[in-house]
């Protein structure tokens, strides 16, 4: 009875908590470059390693592994060398690894060319509850746990640009959930434990033991109010031969849901819209915002249209569309929704509001929050 209490004290405190805006999505790097494990410097085995290096390469900015049976993907992979800016050698506790380096804009390019999404820096970030089978027991993973689980999730996410994080599994945390919770896709509980990790999405999942393997499954929720979850928005399961075949399928299906979701291809139209920052107060806010959307990997190129007292509207020219454009803003923590203008537009598939729309001229309206 007494923990019944503490636990409903403890889900009421993780809802005050919650108040608190997103922490947003995450700006990986490194997405031009990966690391391959080598048995010797022989030029055969480097060859090798430098064409998978640049497939890996092609799916992190892609997102997804179905990018490499692109027959002009195929053809691009056999001649690494014309893609790659560096490589060098280095020792990793006393494995043998190639570090290649490749030209990204030559790597966009060819997406682009073999009419493939592109995936840009900015990732969402998800909180993963994991309960694993180790030595027939079950058990919850916390992020600062040493098991092979965790140091496997650690591994894949980097590899393949996906950002996760775990949760801490305190005191707070385990009063709420515990690994039956997650076992059973108690949704309602571990999404209201989820609120103090401000994470775009968290996601329940399990690897036990099978006759073939491990059978693992995950299924995918966005951040949001208590009792806003009906279905989860992505799930994922199979068997694997072992744990690292595991989790790579559970990275690799997550990497496909965002990638559908958040990967822009090339339209064949000519797109472009106008938007307005408000609050533009001075140059450095005006150089920030520029430089921000000519790196984007949706914007072809940006030019000022007008600047209004502290207002400034742009022109944007698209790769894709208006909505893949907004898909993006709504996962940079430096991209605000001005106050003071109605919300018009959304998109149905994402738990978060569109951006308000400036009245005079119907364009997106935002305010840049970064003062560095």
């Amino acid at each position: 009875m007494l923990y019944n209490l503490l636990k409903r004290l403890s889900v009421a405190l993780l809802i005050i908590l919650s108040a608190t805006p997103l922490a947003g999505a995450v700006e990986v790097s490194d997405l031009e470059q990966t690391d391959i494990k080598v048995d010797s410097r022989d030029r055969a085995l480097r060859n090798a390693a430098l064409t998978e290096a640049l497939k890996r390469v092609y799916v992190k900015n892609s997102g997804t592994v179905q990018v490499l049976q692109n027959e002009f993907i195929q053809t691009s992979v056999k001649s690494p060398r014309r893609y790659l800016s560096q490589f060098r050698y280095f020792d990793l506790d006393g494995q043998l690894m190639l570090r290649a380096i490749f030209d990204h804009g030559k790597v966009l390019e060819t997406l682009r060319q073999a009419q493939s999404p592109i995936w840009g820096t900015q990732r969402p970030l998800t909180l993963v509850w994991l309960v694993s089978e180790n030595d027939q027991q079950r058990q919850l993973i916390g992020d600062a746990s040493e098991s092979e689980d965790r140091a496997l999730f650690k591994s894949s996410s980097v590899e393949n640009a996906i950002p996760t994080t775990f949760p801490l599994l305190d005191l707070d945390d385990l009063m709420v959930v515990s690994e039956s919770d997650v076992r059973g896709l108690f949704v309602d509980v571990v999404g209201k434990a989820s609120h103090r990790y401000q994470t775009d999405f968290f996601s329940m999942a399990t690897i036990e033991s099978h006759p073939s393997g491990f059978r693992y499954q995950m299924d995918l929720y966005p951040y949001g109010s208590e009792g806003a979850y009906v279905a989860p928005l992505n799930h994922i399961e199979g068997v694997a031969k072992d744990k690292p075949e595991a989790v790579e399928a559970l990275v690799l299906g997550l990497s496909r849901y965002y990638s559908q979701r958040y990967a822009i291809k090339e339209s064949d139209q000519q797109n472009s819209m106008t938007i307005s920052f408000a609050n533009v107060s001075d140059m450095r806010k005006l150089v920030a915002i520029e430089r921000y959307f000519s790196e984007l990997s949706a914007v072809k190129s940006i030019q000022i249209s007008q600047i209004q007292g502290t207002q400034v509207t742009f022109n944007v020219s698209l790769f894709g569309t208006e909505a893949d454009l907004l898909n993006v803003l709504r996962l940079e923590t430096r991209i605000g929704e001005w106050q003071g203008y109605s919300n018009t537009s959304g998109d149905q598939n994402n738990s978060q509001q569109g951006a308000p729309v400036d009245s005079a001229s119907e364009s997106p309206m935002f305010i840049w929050q970064n003062r560095g």
